[in-house]
C-alpha cells in the first residue's frame, strides 16, 4: 500500500490491512464526491472547492490525487482502478464487518452507490465516476 512496512500480524491479516483501506478510500471518495456535487449545484468552482477542503481537516492524500485529478476534468479512465474491483474489495470489507459482528452503514451506502455506478455502465471505469451517478448524469457515455 505503500512504501512503510507494517508488520500486520498473522498470516493474512495484511490482505485484511488492505481491504479495510480500500474501504475507507471508497467512503471517502463517495464523500468528495458528495461534495463536489452539492458545491456544484450550489455555483461553486470545483477546483476552487477542493482547494480550499484540501487547506482544512478534510484534507487528504485522496482529495489532492484521486478526486482533483479524476473528478474536476471529469474523467475516469478504463486504466485506473475499476469499479467492479471496488465492488470486489467492498464486499469483502463488509463480509468481514458482518462476520465480526459491525454495521458498516457508511460503507453499505458507498457499496450501493457502486453497485448503481456499475449498472449505469461504468463498471469498467475509474470508480471515481460514481459521480456522475450522484450528480444524474449516469450512463453519460453509454458504456455497457
Amino acid at each position: 500500500m505503500g512504501s512503510d512496512v507494517v508488520h500486520a500480524g498473522a498470516s493474512g491479516s495484511g490482505q485484511l490491512f488492505k481491504v479495510l483501506n480500500n474501504m475507507v478510500v471508497f467512503m471517502n471518495v463517495n464523500a468528495l464526491a458528495e461534495a463536489l456535487a452539492i458545491g456544484r449545484r450550489a455555483g461553486v468552482d470545483g477546483k476552487s472547492l477542493f482547494e480550499a477542503l484540501s487547506m482544512g481537516s478534510a484534507d487528504s492524500f485522496i482529495l489532492r490525487r484521486t478526486a482533483t485529478a479524476t473528478m474536476i476534468p471529469d474523467e475516469f479512465p478504463e486504466q485506473a482502478f475499476p469499479t467492479n474491483y471496488a465492488i470486489k474489495d467492498l464486499a469483502l470489507a463488509l463480509k468481514l464487518a458482518e462476520d465480526v459482528g459491525i454495521t458498516a452503514s457508511g460503507a453499505q451506502q458507498t457499496m450501493d452507490l457502486l453497485c448503481r455506478s456499475r449498472d449505469a455502465g461504468y463498471g469498467w471505469k475509474y470508480f471515481p465516476a460514481m459521480i456522475r451517478v450522484i450528480e444524474g448524469r449516469a450512463g453519460a457515455e453509454g458504456e455497457a
